[in-house]
């Protein structure tokens, strides 16, 4: 009898069908945030950690550089309508990003260096003119 295709040894093939859901509740997520829709809260999603940003040096620069930038009062803060701005907490923020570049110099990749230095510019610079008009504003 000669031998066809189906005589050979049966390999079972398993598909992971569920990425066709995950894919799907990911598209209307999408749409529903381009829409203006709310963003689910982590408890209605089933893993709330899944997106969170990697663990790594450019993310914590970014993570202060951001706090920072909400006490300059550039930034609305958690639960706020408003930015406030809080000079003191502004300053503590950018001081930390201070303390991560002396700490670390010599040992950082160039992209990481370069948005530390940036950063770091960037928010020294607007901390002393919103420190000025601050100052400008109670004489």
């Amino acid at each position: 009898m000669p031998e066809t295709p189906n005589d050979g040894p049966q390999i079972e093939i398993h598909s992971d069908e569920d990425w066709k859901d995950r894919v799907k509740a990911e598209d209307r997520l999408r749409d529903e945030q381009a829409a203006g829709k709310p963003a689910p809260t982590p408890s209605d999603s089933p893993n709330p950690y899944s997106r969170l940003p990697s663990a790594d040096l450019s993310t914590l620069i970014q993570m202060l550089a951001t706090q920072a930038m909400a006490a300059l009062g550039l930034l609305a803060g958690p639960g706020e309508e408003q930015p406030v701005q809080r000079l003191p907490l502004a300053r503590h923020f950018i001081d930390l990003l201070g303390v991560i570049d002396e700490k670390t110099r010599g040992n950082l990749t160039p992209h990481e260096e370069k948005l530390l230095s940036m950063s770091l510019h960037e928010l020294r610079m607007t901390f002393v003119e919103m420190s000025k008009q601050s100052s400008g504003e109670h004489t």
